[in-house]
């Protein structure tokens, strides 16, 4: 039986260029009902309060549920909206909406859902600074878009800069990923892994050479497979994981993920493996 329920060794990172650290490891809530409640809280109450949302998911009511009574400075919310408010006056409507249903006065970072082949880039980030100027966001960026297109994004901006691309990021699915997370270092982007545990460790075993290897590392430092396969998800220096579950005792697991270091030569042979 391998180790659940340790002390938990947390991690924090830079956000983009900023001085601000966030978790290394927070909550998804893609899917999730009323019983991912007791899971969010469990992050908060371990200082590790980073939760990722979006106007798509319709879970920013549990969030709200979830944040009311806890210090808001605590908390750090990631959400973003749709490709069909990307419209500078549908954006603006659209995180006040959002604000509304969290139950807060402000967004920490917010990011374009999916990129837009209808609406100019440069419209949607110029509704973005206005958020950002008026209070409502902190910090801004991106989700699902490649280096150009955030390239792109950034080069219309004027007053502030994207500090993230939240982005698949898991042990089987990486090969696109890894070309951005290599950019990311370089330009000091936080890339946010959604997908981090390939919805579920019965996806990783299809990987036969993958999930033996995970397996193995697994025996070795007694941690979960699912432990290992979070562990080397954030092992790369831009990156933070948001696995998402309403499961208390899933939760209490993957924030024990960080408990351990993987070896330099582990984590480049599992760079190599099972890449799509």
């Amino acid at each position: 039986m391998h180790s659940v329920g340790l002390t938990i060794n947390l991690i924090y990172k830079f956000l983009g260029s900023t001085k601000e650290k966030i978790p290394a490891i927070g909550i998804g809530t893609w899917a999730i009902d009323r019983n991912g409640i007791e899971a969010i809280r469990y992050f908060i109450e371990h200082d590790s309060g980073l939760i990722d949302t979006a106007e798509m998911y319709g879970t920013e009511g549990i969030v709200a549920e979830s944040i009311k009574g806890y210090d808001r400075s605590k908390v750090f919310i990631i959400d973003k909206v749709w490709t069909n408010h990307l419209s500078h006056d549908a954006c603006i409507k659209a995180c006040e909406a959002s604000l509304r249903r969290l139950g807060t006065s402000y967004i920490d970072l917010y990011l374009v859902h999916w990129p837009s082949y209808e609406v100019p880039i440069s419209e949607t980030m110029r509704a973005f600074e206005e958020l950002v100027d008026a209070g409502k966001v902190r910090h801004i960026g991106v989700s699902n878009f490649s280096i150009e297109q955030f390239e792109e994004a950034q080069a219309s901006l004027k007053r502030t800069e994207l500090v993230a691309n939240e982005i698949k990021f898991n042990i089987i699915e990486k090969r696109q990923a890894m070309e951005f997370i290599e950019y990311a270092k370089k330009s000091k982007i936080t890339v946010i892994a959604y997908s981090p545990l390939v919805r579920g460790i019965e996806n990783i075993s299809t990987s036969k050479g993958v999930y033996a290897k995970l397996l193995e590392l697994s025996n070795k430092y007694n941690k979960t497979v699912a432990q290992i396969a979070l562990n080397w998800v954030i092992s790369h220096e831009q990156v933070v994981a948001i696995p998402k579950t309403s499961k208390l005792e899933h939760a209490k697991e993957n924030l024990e993920a960080a408990n351990f270091n993987l070896s330099e030569k582990e984590i480049k042979e599992l760079d190599s493996m099972g890449s799509v």
